[in-house]
């Protein structure tokens, strides 16, 4: 597996990595979870993406990769994560400074980790919330060493801006055959700042089965 350097991080990431949505489905097996996190890294992958709203996700790579954590690089999102009332789960959004610090720190138990290496913004804060201060909490995270790297999962122009305001070390976004507005909008800001670009959607979400 060949690996790129992300950005000016300084990590060396596979040029394919995990993304671990599915593995938080909590209908999946957990044989099945284990198969495939453990897999991926015994074929080279060593990115596996992930985020606090994603179910089990968190969790079942702490329960199954602790062990091989130098093996790995873990991006996780904060923002939006999932609460359960009544017996049922749902998914709340939460950018306030306090709920993205919490939610920081509730990521760092369930994966088995001191240090998360990305925490990014799961979408940018919405019109009712304080955006900077906001990203003050992200960096604050940052500061404490709960996290080595700070970014943002956001398409278009959205997500170019924040690039430009904010002192980000990694941007996700949409990119693909189907979709290449990130090769106007977003890669020129990206370059000029020394900002990790994160692919999503590589093959324009291809059909699956829960």
């Amino acid at each position: 597996m060949n690996t790129r350097p992300l950005g000016n991080t300084g990590l060396s990431v596979s040029e394919i990595g995990l993304g671990a949505a599915q593995i938080g489905n909590r209908r999946l097996p957990e044989a099945q979870a284990e198969a495939v996190l453990r897999t991926a890294l015994d074929v080279g992958i060593n990115f596996i993406d992930t985020a606090a709203m994603y179910g089990v996700s968190e969790e079942r790579i702490g329960r199954y990769l602790s062990n091989r954590r130098e093996d790995f690089v873990v991006a996780t999102k904060c923002g939006d994560r999932q609460v359960k009332e009544a017996g049922d789960w749902k998914v709340v959004k939460d950018y306030s400074p306090g709920g993205i610090l919490e939610t920081i720190d509730e990521s760092r138990r369930r994966l088995q980790t001191s240090v998360i290496d990305i925490v990014q913004f799961h979408g940018l804060p919405g019109e009712s919330d304080d955006t900077d201060a906001a990203f003050e909490a992200l960096l604050e995270a940052k500061e404490r060493g709960w996290t080595r790297f700070i970014g943002v999962s956001q398409d278009g122009p959205d997500g170019a801006e924040a690039a430009t305001r904010y002192p980000l070390d990694t941007q996700e976004f949409t990119y693909n055959i189907l979709y290449q507005e990130p090769d106007t909008v977003m890669f020129p800001t990206l370059r000029e700042r020394g900002i990790g670009a994160i692919i999503k959607r590589p093959i324009s979400n291809a059909v699956y089965h829960m």
